[in-house]
């Protein structure tokens, strides 16, 4: 019983040190996975940076052009009630309460 788990400890501590071995060389091959993690996490911010910029920029020009619509809609009912004959008076009956059926 001894012999198995001198056998075992000893293939364990193989594996063991193999495995790390193996994530070493990945790391020096490809990087550090966490390294990785912590860049993607700093892109994505910028990105959320960026897109919200431009989401801001955007809304302040929708906000410019329907400012300026509404500016050009007011003067131009303004040009047209000033133009247009005046309203009658409400002291007045209507024109068709006043003419008698002939």
């Amino acid at each position: 019983m001894q012999q198995m788990d001198h056998a075992y400890k000893k293939m364990t501590a193989d594996m063991t040190g193999k495995l790390n071995t193996y994530f070493h060389s990945l790391q020096e091959r490809f990087g550090d996975p966490a390294v990785y993690a912590m860049q993607r996490q700093e892109m994505e911010a910028e990105r959320a940076v960026i897109a919200h910029g431009e989401s801001r920029s955007r809304e302040e020009l929708l906000k410019v052009a329907y400012n300026d619509n509404r500016k050009r809609a007011r003067e131009a009912h303004s040009a047209r009630m000033s133009s247009s004959p005046q309203p009658p008076s409400h002291n007045t009956p209507p024109q068709s309460l006043t003419e008698r059926p002939g």
